[in-house]
């Protein structure tokens, strides 16, 4: 035999559908959270048998303790930090695509008061992630911080809730995209 499969292979099932076979997911969290509050149960049955009430009323608050602490590490990072997730949610919303940059690049520097509005939104979108990323800051709810660390030139162009009156000049435009590997 002779041919692709004549090594042993198996040939494939054209009846069969592409793809690997669909699985059943399970909820872990579910289930951890079942098992954990189960253990804790029982922890606190022997405790309450073997140690009395005093030492029961104990391990109820240490256990209790342990849960809203884990409770309240589920929940992220947001409890965790205390910024906002507006901004993190504003660049989720839509991926920039660098397809329909140019344009508004060549507008903003031509002086277009609409490409103007359209890269100023792009450069703040960008520069709110980083800022937020490595320092912690929004430009929205810490605009003296964020304009200490991306410096007074750039953040005349990006300032939220300004104009920028006339075109971009270049020199801007060049030190505003390098200040975002700065930042």
């Amino acid at each position: 035999m002779t041919g692709r499969y004549a090594q042993g292979r198996p040939r494939p099932d054209r009846h069969a559908p592409a793809g690997p076979r669909p699985t059943r997911r399970r909820s872990v969290g579910a289930w951890s959270l079942a098992v954990l509050a189960g253990t804790a149960a029982a922890a606190e049955l022997l405790l309450a048998l073997t140690a009395g009430a005093a030492a029961a009323t104990a391990g109820a608050v240490v256990f209790t303790v342990a849960a809203l602490v884990t409770a309240r590490y589920v929940a992220g990072a947001e409890s965790e930090d205390g910024l906002s997730s507006r901004t993190q949610r504003m660049v989720e919303q839509r991926v920039a695509g660098l397809g329909d940059w140019r344009p508004a690049v060549e507008g903003a520097l031509a002086g277009h008061e609409e490409d103007v509005a359209l890269l100023r939104a792009r450069l703040l979108r960008l520069y709110d992630a980083r800022l937020t990323e490595r320092h912690g800051v929004s430009p929205h709810q810490d605009p003296e911080a964020a304009a200490a660390l991306v410096g007074p030139g750039v953040w005349r162009l990006i300032a939220p809730d300004t104009e920028f009156e006339g075109p971009v000049p270049p020199a801007l435009l060049r030190s505003a995209v390098d200040g975002l590997h700065t930042v």
